[in-house]
């Protein structure tokens, strides 16, 4: 007993703060991380500066689109289209995931000849998770510019709603 009693006062008469250490400092939960979405869709409304008609893959998009809402429109007729751009969507989930119904940013960038996205908007469309399997959020609306220098990317704050719960649960019991 006098040893420990003997430590204690060494420790204490060092007079260094003592500071305490957060488990989150030192490690992390297994499992905790960021998910991203992604998604292939169409930016339309652009004022002459999307895709162009011989862009094939846009034009294939745009008449696929156009087949879903029974549209009878041959390519050859969208060749003159140069309001719509094919874009790549992603949104990124935070690290503590997201419910149904809750909305996060995405990022928009034009996959094809774009000149620039400023003044489109993203047609509704489906974002999957990393297997491509199953559709967990689906993203539109008008896109932002926040550099005005990189014409061909974008954001849309708040633009996807989560269609499905995506949540880390942490503790796990065998």
């Amino acid at each position: 007993m006098g040893i420990v009693v003997g430590a204690l006062a060494v420790v204490l008469a060092d007079g260094a703060p003592v500071t305490a250490t957060k488990i989150a400092d030192v490690t992390h939960l297994k499992g905790r991380r960021q998910n991203t979405l992604v998604g292939y869709g169409l930016v339309i409304g652009l004022p002459g500066t999307g895709d162009g008609g011989k862009y094939l893959p846009s034009i294939m998009q745009l008449k696929s689109m156009m087949d879903k809402f029974d549209i009878p429109v041959p390519p050859a007729a969208l060749t003159d289209t140069k309001n719509v751009a094919i874009v790549m969507i992603e949104a990124t989930l935070p690290e503590n995931g997201v419910r149904e119904g809750d909305r996060v940013d995405v990022r928009i960038n034009s996959t094809g000849a774009a000149k620039s996205l400023a003044g489109g908007y993203l047609v509704t469309t489906p974002l999957q998770g990393p297997g491509l399997d199953r559709v967990f959020a689906f993203a539109a609306g008008p896109i932002r510019m926040p550099d005005q220098k990189v014409k061909t990317s974008g954001v849309i704050v708040g633009g996807a709603t989560m269609e499905e719960d995506v949540i880390h649960n942490y503790l796990a019991f065998d």
